[in-house]
């Protein structure tokens, strides 16, 4: 078992707080051991799965079962959610405030002048975030890749490890991939408000999914159909190292 960060956008954290995500897909671009791998595909090799390039160029046939634990993520693998993040202060309370961008929910880090050294640095590390003079424009969004471990509220423990090609995920994992779905109506959208704006739902999940890769990943990401790991997994609602202090 590892621990690990990853990475959501708002609209992909906020499917994890409504019970909505289970998956994800990440493009298979590194193995461990063998670094950047190219040319990855299906082995053409008798008793094997897998073959590629190393970051070397030297070519290996894996069995799958032999690949697994070179995967970026392996099943039982817990990983601490990274999303925006900003700190603010509560002007009447003195209270030191923790804000997540993707539905604004707050955590008070306690008043200024009863925090312990720690939670002020930590507070105030959040505040200075890019930039030479705090006081006069401190509270910048801190963005997913610079969220510290201490402020995740998620954890996904991951249960299930696929390699495959991009366009080969179906409409049940598309749901799982966190889509929002109408109901009483046939839309699918990162959201209720998603929903109601043109362009932005659509009629399945394997048909608002692939707007969802081009949005996170940049234009033409989907169409290049890439080789990715998908990752089922459970949700905590809880910070990695407060589940090691529960259990303990």
């Amino acid at each position: 078992m590892t621990d690990s960060p990853i990475l959501y956008s708002a609209p992909m954290v906020r499917a994890q707080l409504d019970d909505r995500k289970t998956q994800t897909r990440r493009t298979l671009e590194t193995l461990r051991r063998f670094g950047k791998v190219t040319e990855f595909g299906r082995s053409d090799t008798k008793g094997y799965d897998w073959h590629f390039r190393d970051k070397g160029g030297r070519w290996h046939d894996l069995r799958h079962a032999e690949i697994l634990p070179y995967l970026p993520y392996k099943i039982g693998d817990r990983l601490w959610v990274r999303e925006a993040v900003c700190v603010d202060q509560d002007v009447d309370t003195d209270e030191l405030q923790l804000i997540y961008i993707a539905d604004r929910a707050t955590i008070s880090l306690g008043n200024r002048f009863a925090v312990n050294d720690e939670i002020g640095e930590r507070w105030w590390r959040l505040y200075a975030y890019r930039t030479d003079n705090p006081d006069i424009d401190g509270g910048k969004t801190v963005p997913p890749i610079h969220m510290p471990r201490w402020a995740s509220r998620l954890t996904n423990i991951v249960t299930n490890v696929r390699i495959q090609r991009l366009q080969d995920i179906g409409e049940e994992d598309a749901i799982a991939e966190g889509a929002w779905h109408g109901g009483t109506y046939n839309r699918f959208a990162d959201d209720l408000k998603s929903s109601c704006t043109p362009g932005m739902w659509f009629p399945t999940a394997t048909d608002w999914y692939p707007n969802l890769w081009d949005r996170i990943n940049g234009a033409g990401a989907w169409a290049a159909n890439p080789w990715v790991i998908a990752y089922t997994f459970r949700v905590i609602r809880q910070n990695i190292d407060q589940i090691e202090e529960k259990a303990a």
